[in-house]
């Protein structure tokens, strides 16, 4: 997949990553978090822990990276301020 607006590169694992939020992202964090409206998006980022953003980071990883390898604790949550970026440029 070629490069989006609003897409944002993450190095994990030693690989240069991809992230992008499109509505299909939305949708499964939606489900996956058990998400029921926008205020509930809006408090799960007031308390993301280890899974949480794993969840979002599968989802958002999803269009270019299907296949990714285990990540550490410390890989997933180094990616926490490009995952706000991708929310900023997307809801800005």
């Amino acid at each position: 997949m070629g490069f989006q607006k609003g897409d944002v590169f993450v190095t994990l694992a030693g690989q240069d990553v991809c992230l992008r939020l499109t509505l299909g992202a939305l949708a499964e964090m939606s489900e996956r978090l058990s998400i029921t409206g926008i205020e509930a998006f809006n408090s799960i980022f007031h308390a993301l822990d280890f899974n949480k953003t794993r969840i979002i980071l599968d989802c958002v990883m999803r269009p270019t990276h299907a296949n990714f390898p285990v990540l550490s604790e410390a890989d997933v949550l180094q990616t926490l301020p490009k995952i706000c970026e991708l929310f900023e440029h997307a809801f800005s």
